[in-house]
């Protein structure tokens, strides 16, 4: 295996997770055909790598801040710039389809309908159930980021590596033609890389084990439920559920603080 492969199957997975376009002298140099992931396992690999990368960016963040602002000044400065820099990384589209998904609920009652009706804008939503989610949202996120910042800052690699690799896992569906599309006994590889990492915070089991076991169990039954009662998984359902598990690996890593 090239080390031009392993390279090609990551700008891959970046490129379909993050909105951050890498550098064109990279994309260039890892694109050639006789590199391409031709049964899509290591672009499926490269999603939970992908997270260990984005999340060892925000621990040096949060670690840099703490450092020279103090722990909880440094903590909340630290919340606001992850805050924004998670959404910026996909535009917006994780917010704005939980907002889009809280409000479609209440209005039909109905989760299918709600997934089939997720939106890329909140501005143009009204009501309590909008309004409450996207209040929700941020404070869940400035509040959890915060205290992980000040006390347990290494999480954040877990969190992202959960995350990532659940977009990979959904996103394997071959009706979605992604470059990730991968065999059934293929796509159970990604939570290979997700375990041994995880592996490093045994020392607090509560939230590896009650992180991996939401995500990678809420995987399974998310893309079973779209593709049986919602018409099939697609990429803004993907997004949202990749902001599901952001946010319940957040709430697990903070509640396992105490």
């Amino acid at each position: 295996m090239s080390i031009a492969k392993i390279l090609n199957a990551l700008t891959a997975a970046w490129n379909m997770l993050l909105d951050w376009p890498l550098p064109p002298s990279i994309q260039n140099a890892f694109s050639s055909e006789s590199q391409q992931d031709e049964d899509g396992e290591l672009t499926l690999l490269a999603f939970p790598l992908v997270g260990l990368i984005f999340g060892f960016i925000f621990l040096l963040a949060g670690k840099l801040s703490t450092l020279f602002l103090g722990d909880w000044a440094g903590g909340v400065l630290f919340a606001l710039a992850a805050t924004a820099a998670t959404e910026a990384g996909n535009r917006g589209r994780g917010f704005c389809s939980t907002v889009s998904f809280a409000a479609n609920w209440a209005e039909t009652g109905d989760a299918a309908k709600a997934l089939n009706r997720l939106g890329d804008s909140w501005r143009t939503l009204s009501g309590v159930a909008p309004t409450l989610t996207a209040f929700g949202y941020i404070a869940l996120k400035l509040v959890c980021f915060t205290l992980l910042c000040r006390y347990r800052c290494q999480w954040l690699l877990a969190i992202y590596v959960l995350d990532f690799a659940a977009q990979g896992f959904l996103a394997t569906d071959k009706a979605l033609g992604l470059p990730v599309a991968a065999a059934e006994k293929v796509r159970v590889h990604v939570w290979f890389p997700v375990i041994f990492i995880l592996l490093f915070f045994i020392g607090h089991p509560a939230a590896p084990l009650l992180a991996f076991g939401a995500v990678f169990g809420g995987s399974y039954l998310f893309g079973r439920y779209c593709r049986n009662f919602s018409g099939g998984l697609n990429t803004e359902k993907i997004t949202l559920f990749g902001s599901f598990c952001e946010l319940a690996a957040l709430a697990v890593g903070t509640l396992a603080l105490f």
